[in-house]
């Protein structure tokens, strides 16, 4: 049986803290800490150790990481974080023509769509945003509504795995597969779900995938990966050109992706250990004991005055986020001071028109920090 109290112990987030942002920014555990300073050290004992930490990276834990998450390393490049890894694939994308259609859903991440909206305006191409009930009934409707937003036009479709703003889980599967059988190109967002759900990206079938190594899988800040498949990749132009790009020789992956020059390669050498505390824990018991977490917090906050679920609780749709609408107020700051006043981390507001509040539970999480929670808003809003 797991200790989940042992693992709490793992982390740094002081005790009296009670930390339910994992869905902006995840706390390393101490045995990944501890590797990156030892990696950062090693830099700087002997910066040349750099190359030999390149290659590690290249050869040890992309490899580990590609297995963790289900796709082929030869096709994963690791980067600096989602926005980053969006960049590359929206703005290299090969082979539009001006009147070319994105679809996408209303409840994308703002940084993502400000991405697509900016390649879309560059290249005369036409972005269709399709508009999904919140909560919604079932993954089948959310496809039928993504496939009624199709077109003739329609080239590439992009999707989170999971939403930022409710942590809706969306059929990501079943639209990929939608997608490629219209011989239309799909993008996956998955900001939120290494580290959470158990995540096979070769079983979800998309052309592309981007995803975080600082949220749920509790790797340094700054790291994350892009992952495409052997007949994806060239479809998309070179981000960066560097040593790996020659201009007298075909195109590879490791030169179109993986060539950035000198960067902090400790961040990245550091995603390993991350993967091994998950490993040792289980996939399986991580992905059960954020969702039993989750569950319990739409429990709490649902019983009390004026508060509303925004995320579905049916297991398919939802994982370790769970989002809430709050009554209004003439302001936040009652709601606010009962948050700080008990060093409660969440984002949340309040104001005329009503409220939101995303709760991210996590493995280091307790009942005991939802019932903390649950308190601080029985105070501020229960009136």
């Amino acid at each position: 049986m797991t200790d989940w109290n042992a693992i709490r112990r793992s982390y740094m987030v002081p005790g009296d803290v009670v930390y339910l942002n994992n869905g902006s920014f995840g706390p390393a555990p101490r045995p990944v800490f501890d590797a990156l300073v030892r990696y950062m050290q090693q830099l700087e004992e002997n910066p040349a150790v750099f190359n030999d930490q390149f290659t590690r990276m290249q050869t040890v834990v992309k490899p580990k990481l590609a297995a963790f998450v289900g796709c082929r390393p030869e096709y994963m490049a690791i980067v600096m974080n989602l926005t980053f890894g969006m960049n590359v694939l929206a703005q290299g994308i090969r082979g539009l023509a001006p009147g070319d259609e994105i679809l996408t859903t209303d409840q994308e991440y703002g940084a993502v769509n400000n991405i697509w909206d900016y390649t879309v305006r560059n290249k005369g191409l036409v972005i269709r945003r399709v508009k999904i009930p919140v909560p919604p009934e079932s993954p089948n409707q959310i496809v039928q509504l993504v496939e009624q937003g199709i077109t003739p036009r329609t080239r590439a479709i992009y999707a989170s795995h999971v939403t930022t703003t409710t942590g809706l889980v969306l059929p990501v599967k079943q639209i990929s597969a939608m997608a490629r059988s219209r011989g239309i190109l799909s993008f996956i967002d998955g900001a939120h779900a290494p580290g959470m759900l158990k995540v096979n990206i070769e079983d979800i079938g998309c052309d592309f995938y981007t995803g975080n190594c600082h949220k749920w899988l509790g790797a340094p800040k700054g790291t994350a990966f892009i992952s495409m498949t052997a007949q994806s990749w060239e479809r998309i132009a070179p981000f960066q050109v560097g040593w790996g790009w020659e201009k007298d020789k075909p195109e590879t992956f490791a030169g179109n992706f993986e060539t950035p020059g000198v960067h902090n390669t400790a961040l990245s050498n550091a995603i390993g250990e991350a993967v091994d505390f998950q490993l040792s824990i289980g996939k399986d018991s991580i992905e059960a004991r954020g969702r039993e977490l989750s569950e319990l917090a739409k429990d709490l906050l649902t019983g009390l005055p004026g508060v509303g679920l925004l995320t579905p609780r049916d297991p398919s749709m939802c994982g370790s986020m769970a989002a809430f609408s709050l009554p209004s107020a003439e302001n936040d700051q009652r709601l606010m001071k009962a948050l700080q006043s008990r060093k409660i981390v969440v984002p949340a507001r309040v104001n005329g028109a009503g409220g939101w509040l995303r709760v991210s539970t996590h493995i280091f999480n307790s009942k005991g920090d939802l019932e903390i929670l649950a308190d601080a808003l029985r105070e501020s809003c229960g009136k």
